[in-house]
């Protein structure tokens, strides 16, 4: 990741102005192609910054259960709508919301692989229907 220049950072408030005059929300990936030396990524999050808006001094927040909840269902009413769920945390950036929802479907699968326990009966046949159909 490379640093913004003074100058990149005026270039990129002046684009987004653009679109604000014109009562417009910012199209970041033609932002991107006149910044040229930036992703459309970097560009949102870098005005994120620049607007001041808290989203990014919130590297260090503790996720309560209740909001784990309410991102997940957020997220299952309106599936990668995340400027939508973005509304309901206006303290996190949609990267965060994502790492977190990512976070905790994964955990979520890693605690339902837990919970199946089998027998060692069971195990024992399921390796060797396994090798039955692998033709092992």
């Amino acid at each position: 990741m490379t640093r913004w220049s003074v100058s990149e950072k005026q270039q990129l408030l002046q684009l987004v102005s653009k679109y604000k005059a014109l009562d417009q929300k910012p199209k970041w990936a033609e932002i991107q192609l006149q910044m040229k030396t930036k992703t459309a990524r970097q560009c949102y999050d870098q005005y994120l910054i620049l607007s001041k808006k808290p989203s990014f001094s919130n590297f260090n927040h503790i996720w309560t259960q209740q909001e784990d909840e309410l991102l997940l269902r957020l997220f299952k009413e309106d599936p990668f709508n995340w400027e939508s769920i973005q509304v309901e945390f206006p303290e996190m950036s949609i990267g965060q919301l994502k790492n977190k929802y990512h976070f905790l479907r994964k955990q979520q699968s890693l605690n339902i692989s837990k919970s199946v326990n089998f027998t060692k009966q069971e195990k024992n046949d399921l390796a060797e229907s396994l090798k039955n159909i692998l033709g092992m």
